[in-house]
C-alpha cells in the first residue's frame, strides 16, 4: 500500500519545506554548491516526490529546482542563455526533467493500477459483507420456519389431544375438561364458564377455578359496556381494555352453537404479555370445538334422560332427582359451586297432574335448575345451582305462593 496524503495543501507545503530547505542549505551552509555535488541531492529530492505524489508534483519540484538554477546562474554572473545552450549546464536539467517524468509516470501507472486493484477489492468487500448479511438473514429465516413448523405440528398435535379430550357425552365432562385446557393455554389460575339463560340477558355461573367468590354467580348483561356484554353481542373473544371496570376479568370468550352464544369463558389473570395471535386462533378453534360437542351432547342427553322424567314433563323422578343431587355435591367438593335444594309437600289427592304442575313451575325455575318429583308421596324438590341458602328461601316462598294463587293443594314440609 502506498503513502495516502489527500490534502493537496499539504503536499505543496511539503514540497515547498523541503526544496526551501534544500535550497537555503545550498546558499548558506554548503561552500560547493549542491546543484552541482556528484551525489546530486536535488535530482534524489526529485525522484523521491515523483515517487510519492506522482508526475505533476514531481514537475512542480523540477520548476523549482530549475528556477533555482536559473536564479543561481545569473546571480553568478552568468548568461542565462548559455545556461540553456551550454552542454555542461544544460544535461543535468535535462537529466533531472527525464528522471521526474520517467519515474512521475511510474509512479502514477503504479497508483491507478492500485487504485483500481483497491477500488475492486472494495467491490468484492462490499458484495462478500452483503452476501455474509444475506446469509445470516437466511439462517435467521430458515430458523423461523423451522421454528413455525416446529409450532404447527405442536399446534395440530395439541388440537387432536385438544379433540380427544372433549369427545365426552355428557356436557358437565367437556366443560370440566374445557377449563383444565383454558386454565394451561392461557397460564391462569382464576377462571370461569358461565351459561347463557333462554332470554340472553342474564349469564349463570356453571364452573370456576381459583379462589372462592373470585366471580359473581349471576350476572346481568348490558348494552356493551363490559366485556361479558362485549363478548355476547360480537361472539368474539375480548380482551380488558381500560374503560372497562376495574373488576372486569382480563379476557372473555364465547362458545357460540349455530350462531348464538351459549357459553362465556372468563379469565381473570391471563397472561397477557406471552399470548400471541396464533394462540387466540388455537383459543378460538377449541371454542368453536367445544360448543359443537356441547351441543351434540345436550341432544344425547336429552334424550338419554327423557326415560328418567315423567312423561310429558321436564320433571324428574325422584329416584334420579336425587342422583343428580349426588352429583351437584361432588361437583361442590371444593365449595366454589354452592347449590340448594327447596323441598315442598304436594298431596297425591290433589286434583291435578303432574303434566299441570309442569306447567306451573316451568315460569318459577332457571335453565340449568332441576325438578324432582315423587308422584305417590307428593315431595317436590327443586335442585337450585349457584343459589345460597338464604336466596332459597325466597325462591321456596315464591314457588309456595304461585302453587296456592293457581289452586293447587298443598303443605309445608
Amino acid at each position: 500500500m502506498y503513502y495516502k496524503q489527500p490534502s493537496h495543501i499539504r503536499k505543496l507545503v511539503e514540497l515547498v519545506i523541503m526544496f526551501g530547505g534544500l535550497i537555503l542549505l545550498d546558499r548558506f551552509v554548503f561552500a560547493p554548491e549542491l546543484l552541482y555535488h556528484p551525489l546530486q541531492p536535488f535530482l534524489l529530492l526529485l525522484v523521491l516526490f515523483a515517487v510519492r505524489y506522482g508526475v505533476y508534483y514531481g514537475a512542480a519540484g523540477f520548476f523549482i529546482v530549475l528556477a533555482y538554477r536559473m536564479l543561481s546562474y545569473m546571480t553568478g554572473g552568468g548568461d542565462i542563455f548559455l545556461l540553456f545552450y551550454d552542454p555542461n549546464q544544460s544535461m543535468p536539467i535535462l537529466l533531472e526533467l527525464i528522471s521526474t517524468i520517467l519515474v512521475g509516470l511510474f509512479s502514477s501507472s503504479f497508483r491507478e493500477r492500485y487504485d483500481s486493484q483497491q477500488f475492486v477489492k472494495d467491490e468484492l468487500q462490499e458484495d462478500n459483507e452483503e452476501m455474509r448479511r444475506t446469509l445470516e438473514q437466511l439462517n435467521r429465516t430458515q430458523k423461523t420456519l423451522k421454528q413455525k413448523v416446529l409450532e404447527s405440528d405442536y399446534s395440530l398435535q395439541r388440537i387432536y389431544q385438544i379433540g380427544l379430550a372433549l369427545d365426552h357425552d355428557r356436557p358437565e365432562l367437556i366443560r370440566s375438561e374445557a377449563m383444565s385446557l383454558f386454565a394451561g393455554m392461557l397460564k391462569a389460575e382464576r377462571l370461569a364458564l358461565y351459561h347463557m339463560d333462554s332470554s340472553g340477558r342474564a349469564l349463570r355461573l356453571s364452573k370456576q377455578r381459583g379462589e372462592k367468590g373470585s366471580f359473581p354467580q349471576s350476572i346481568l348483561l348490558g348494552e356493551g359496556n363490559d366485556p361479558f356484554s362485549r363478548a355476547a353481542q360480537s361472539g368474539e373473544i375480548t380482551i380488558r381494555t381500560v374503560y372497562d371496570p376495574p373488576n372486569s376479568p382480563g379476557l372473555t370468550a364465547p362458545v357460540v352453537v349455530d350462531g348464538n352464544v351459549v357459553e362465556i369463558l372468563a379469565v381473570d389473570d391471563p397472561d397477557i404479555e406471552t399470548i400471541r395471535p396464533h394462540d387466540l386462533h388455537i383459543l378460538g378453534l377449541v371454542l368453536a370445538w367445544m360448543g359443537t360437542r356441547l351441543s351434540k351432547a345436550g341432544k344425547y342427553m336429552e334424550r338419554e334422560e327423557q326415560p328418567k322424567r315423567h312423561t310429558g314433563t321436564s320433571m324428574y323422578q325422584m329416584l334420579y332427582f336425587e342422583e343428580i343431587v349426588q352429583q351437584e355435591e361432588e361437583k361442590n367438593a371444593d365449595g366454589l359451586h354452592p347449590y340448594s335444594v327447596v323441598t315442598l309437600n304436594v298431596p297425591t289427592g290433589a286434583d291435578f297432574s303432574v303434566v299441570e304442575l309442569d306447567l306451573v313451575l316451568a315460569p318459577l325455575v332457571r335453565e340449568v335448575d332441576r325438578i324432582g318429583y315423587d308422584s305417590t308421596s307428593g315431595r317436590l324438590s327443586i335442585l337450585l345451582p349457584g343459589t345460597s341458602s338464604e336466596n332459597a328461601v325466597l325462591v321456596e316462598q315464591r314457588i309456595w305462593d304461585t302453587l296456592g294463587r293457581k289452586g293447587v293443594l298443598h303443605e309445608s314440609s
